[in-house]
């Protein structure tokens, strides 16, 4: 099963920040987006994002990815079985227009069930991690950020300008470095609609660049297209809906 929500799937740098300027950006409004996640032109499964504010400068941001039932076929061409699903979910505060995440899980809902958790601890400067039941903790330093509430500082650091962005990022339990440079501009059109875009690629720890975003800034930087190479597959998770 592969982690669809990683592709957005969806980081902040410095936590510590002086006060919110008037240039800063206007917080991120609480919204919910609908996205088709394709192989190879072949679409097999619905991704749904919710962002939420849920009171005291607290936001929750969560990711639910379900294969499609009217594409059985498709599913199993692409291995995902049909009764699959994912669920990504980052809580943390809002902090000097940054966010800061406080839990970060990540559920693969199957015939079997998978887990994993992570505990942010600033005081300690510590994350603890737990998978399938095995505990472990890592230093972090200040601005570590999980993989879903990355998309979130990122919108918010384009909206302020910046085009080449680094994020350090608790990843598969280690401290990831995730690079993000501007690309270009180009007008996307997805079911949702058609949006000028701002074009990034994106590399891990200096790799090669392994998956590219479209983001629309009259959307408040919202990724309206992502696209991913794996394994020789050409995977998409094109908007298809958007709410708020």
């Amino acid at each position: 099963m592969r982690r669809f929500g990683l592709w957005c799937l969806p980081l902040l740098l410095a936590l510590q920040m002086p006060a919110m300027s008037l240039s800063e950006p206007a917080p991120l409004a609480p919204h919910r987006t609908e996205y088709q996640l394709a192989r190879d032109g072949l679409p097999f499964a619905q991704m749904t994002m919710t962002l939420e504010r849920v009171g005291g400068g607290t936001y929750r941001y969560e990711s639910r990815t379900r294969p499609h039932p009217a594409l059985a076929l498709v599913n199993m061409a692409v291995e995902i079985a049909p009764n699959a699903h994912v669920t990504e979910e980052s809580t943390g505060e809002l902090i000097s227009g940054r966010h800061r995440p406080s839990h970060y899980r990540f559920r693969w809902h199957n015939d079997k069930s998978r887990e994993l958790t992570i505990k942010f601890d600033w005081g300690a400067r510590r994350a603890l991690t737990n998978s399938e039941g095995q505990p472990w903790t890592m230093e972090i330093p200040d601005g570590t950020l999980d993989k879903l509430a990355v998309l979130l500082a990122l919108r918010q650091d384009l909206a302020r300008g910046q085009r080449d962005l680094v994020y350090t990022v608790a990843d598969g339990g280690k401290l990831k470095s995730y690079r993000y440079r501007e690309a270009g501009r180009t007008e996307i059109t997805t079911p949702a609609g058609t949006w000028d875009c701002v074009e990034l690629a994106r590399s891990k720890d200096g790799a090669p660049v392994d998956y590219r975003l479209w983001l629309a800034p009259d959307l408040d930087y919202l990724p309206v297209l992502v696209e991913r190479r794996e394994n020789g597959a050409l995977f998409r998770m094109e908007l298809t809906r958007r709410q708020g």
